[in-house]
């Protein structure tokens, strides 16, 4: 199955599409799931019906003009991304108020300062008001002294009568305890025992009186009813019986060894607390008498915090120690802080302002989980500022090991994403943190390879095609992909140096194979990426989803465009209506990878690439 798209072709107004932040390397495999991934069965969508229809009257002569032929080169493949410059090196000024502060005065951002300009001055009320309360500290330590004299002859004459009062607690005590042992448990003890006694002399009766009414019962002499009635009260006599058993041995066995325990221990108690008022005493007349050195020592503190409160005053005022350009750094938005202006708060330690060096720049890039793998520190880069038409190459210095979490919970469940730090070689003039820039990183290079433009090629089912010119005939050739470039596909098996291919127009290609007697193949639907588009849907197409397609292969740039040699844009320039996607020109559309889309398998980098810079 093949399908072309309707998008203009190369030139059209229009065509020009927005760049798929992606690096440009796939497999043959990638190139034929994109190809077959969006619908199943045999569907065609042509926009160029002439041009399909008159497939069959092809000649050499009538498509000269865009035969190309297949020729070696050096081909890089590259990851692209957009991001911001930053200052590889930064003084950053720090608040160091305690607590919380307000920004009072501010110099502007994007200004220039010297060394010892004050750049930011904090709200130095508060600290104002607390120098005056500590002046009123020192003159209360004065005051100390006399009354830690008072204090003293107070507390002598608490400790009289708090070891008066022990006393007389412990004397009660072990008037209590002898009271006890001599008094009140042998009487207790004496009636308990009185109380079995009575009981066992009942049950006895009770059992006679059982007996008896038995005897007479079995005469005749007495109901049943008696009989009952005698027995319940032998019953409740065995019962009495027992609960004076168990209330004399309560007595013997608990009640008096936690009384005379609890005695005792009131005795040692008392006793112990008569020791500890003595030592309460003794400590609290040391104390007492060392409050006259307190207060010479709090006076001492008191001046050490005036100390102290002077440098928080004097840390209100932050200065520039060296020369440098004014930046904001504003919070991380995790909901603490305002942005930095007057009248802001900031924090203890928060940074607020930062000079950066703008003689060493580096841009910053977050490049996505699924393209992050093939870069590498070290690697080579070209950086183009928005703002001048200028490349600049640079190094890749760092790459982060986990992804960026700045973002807020808000964005937790997109793709992730990992900051990548670009060195630049050089900084041209006029340069500043924030500006925008596009970068390409070269992580792979296949030199001297057989490559065709990528308008050329089209994938059937899960073969790739190009179509090559063979005396006045135009015929199809099934091709191995290797690597593929912005502009140029390598073909390892399929066509040889200086073979003529054809650079297909919209429906071409379906055409051509019909007229070879190529059977097309029906695929059966994939589903879509969870978050990202349809598999094979084209970038910036407009309409139905792809066939053929190359992820990440690279188009041109609309001519003139500063900043980027013509077909390295960042966009895809309008191909063929073929194309499919309206940036290749290609009879194999290039479906628009999300940022969050990894680069497809079958280019894995390889060394640095030669002429990097």
């Amino acid at each position: 199955m093949s399908l072309g798209l309707t998008n203009p072709p190369s030139n059209s107004p229009g065509s020009a599409t927005r760049r798929p932040r992606s690096g440009n390397y796939v497999s043959i495999g990638a190139l034929t799931l994109a190809a077959l991934a969006a619908v199943g069965g045999t569907a065609v969508w042509v926009t160029n019906r002439s041009a399909a229809s008159s497939s069959a009257q092809f000649t050499v002569s009538t498509v000269s003009g865009r035969l190309m032929p297949a020729t070696r080169e050096d081909l890089e493949v590259t990851v692209d991304d957009d991001g911001e410059l930053q200052a590889v090196d930064n003084i950053e000024l720090i608040s160091r108020v305690e607590g919380r502060a307000t920004i009072t005065d501010i110099a502007r951002e994007g200004a220039l300062v010297k060394a010892g300009t004050t750049v930011i001055e904090l709200d130095s009320s508060t600290i104002r008001q607390n120098i005056d309360d500590a002046s009123i500290e020192l003159q209360r330590a004065e005051a100390a002294v006399a009354n830690a004299q008072s204090q003293l002859k107070i507390q002598e004459s608490n400790n009289a009568a708090e070891i008066e009062g022990a006393q007389v607690a412990l004397t009660l005590a072990e008037i209590d305890l002898k009271k006890y042992v001599e008094g009140t448990y042998p009487q207790s003890l004496e009636s308990a025992k009185a109380k079995l006694q009575i009981a066992k002399t009942k049950l006895q009766q009770t059992n006679d009186e059982l007996a008896q009414s038995r005897s007479l019962f079995q005469r005749g002499f007495v109901t049943a009813t008696e009989v009952k009635n005698r027995e319940n009260a032998q019953a409740q006599a065995a019962i009495d019986l027992r609960a004076a058993e168990n209330d004399l041995n309560v007595l013997e066995e608990y009640s008096y060894k936690a009384d005379i325990a609890t005695k005792n221990n009131a005795v040692v108690q008392a006793k112990n607390k008569l020791d500890r008022v003595k030592t309460q005493n003794e400590s609290l007349i040391m104390q007492r008498q060392a409050d006259l050195a307190a207060a010479q020592q709090q006076f001492e503190t008191r001046q050490r915090k005036m100390e102290y409160l002077q440098q928080q005053l004097a840390a209100t005022k932050i200065v520039a120690p060296s020369d440098g350009l004014v930046v904001y750094v504003q919070p991380d938005g995790n909901g603490q802080g305002g942005p930095i202006q007057q009248g802001a708060e900031v924090r203890e330690r928060q940074v607020i302002v930062r000079l950066p060096d703008t003689t060493r720049m580096k841009a910053v890039v977050r490049v996505s989980e699924g393209q992050i793998v093939p870069i590498r520190a070290g690697q080579r880069a070209l950086v183009r500022v928005t703002s001048l038409n200028e490349a600049v190459p640079a190094t890749v210095q760092r790459v982060s090991l986990m992804p960026d979490s700045s973002r807020g919970w808000w964005n937790a469940g997109s793709t992730k994403e990992y900051p990548v730090d670009i060195v630049l070689d050089h900084t041209p003039e006029g340069l500043k943190p924030g500006a925008s820039v596009t970068v390409s990183i070269f992580v792979n290079r296949a030199p001297q390879v057989l490559t065709v433009p990528v308008q050329s090629l089209y994938a059937q089912g899960k073969h790739a095609y190009v179509f090559v010119a063979d005396g006045e005939q135009i015929v199809p050739r099934k091709v191995t992909v290797g690597l593929v470039g912005k502009k140029t596909v390598e073909i390892k098996e399929g066509v040889k140096e200086g073979d003529r291919v054809l650079q297909l127009q919209a429906g071409e290609g379906q055409a051509l194979l019909k007229r070879a007697g190529i059977e097309i193949e029906a695929a059966a639907p994939e589903k879509a990426p969870e978050g990202g588009p349809p598999a094979g849907a084209a970038n910036g197409a407009g309409g139905p989803p792809g066939a053929g397609a190359i992820p990440g292969a690279g188009g041109g740039r609309p001519e003139g465009e500063p900043g980027r040699p013509r077909g390295m844009g960042r966009g895809s320039q309008g191909g063929a209506p073929d194309a499919g996607n309206g940036g290749t020109g290609s009879d194999v559309p290039r479906p628009r990878r999300n940022r969050g889309e990894g680069a497809p398998g079958g280019a894995t980098p390889s060394t640095q690439p030669a002429g990097a810079n």
